[in-house]
């Protein structure tokens, strides 16, 4: 399966990468970088490091700016979502799952890579 991990370079979203690499396709990582030290939704202390993590790993970096507002952060999301699915074909999403902020039904319990096919938005 060809996917894409939400990538902040913490501990969490490197660990389900590397989940995910085992048996998928990681075709991208998708970063959002808020400037907002105290974001409601995203990882912030190690995302200054995700570019070479991501240059590390081989694997083409999606990064896109959000002002870290509770509201428009979803948006940004899914837009940024969106964009790597148009551009790297994706047919679902890793998250780590210890995050509240973006669970989806059957992607709970403790951090550990779930895709997420219900996060890709369609039609667009």
């Amino acid at each position: 399966m060809k996917l894409g991990v939400l990538f902040s370079g913490g501990k969490d979203s490197v660990y389900a990468c590397r989940r995910a690499m085992e048996k998928n396709e990681v075709a991208c990582l998708i970063t959002l970088v808020s400037e907002n030290l105290d974001s409601y939704m995203f990882h912030t202390p190690n995302i200054r490091h995700a570019k070479m993590q991501a240059e590390a790993l081989g694997i083409p970096q999606l990064a896109r700016p959000t002002r870290g507002e509770k509201e428009a952060e979803l948006a940004d999301l899914e837009a940024a979502i969106s964009e790597a699915k148009e551009r790297f074909g994706l047919q679902g999403i890793v998250t780590e799952r210890s995050s509240p902020s973006i669970r989806r039904p059957g992607c709970r319990g403790s951090a550990a890579p779930r895709t997420c096919g219900a996060s890709i938005p369609s039609g667009r």
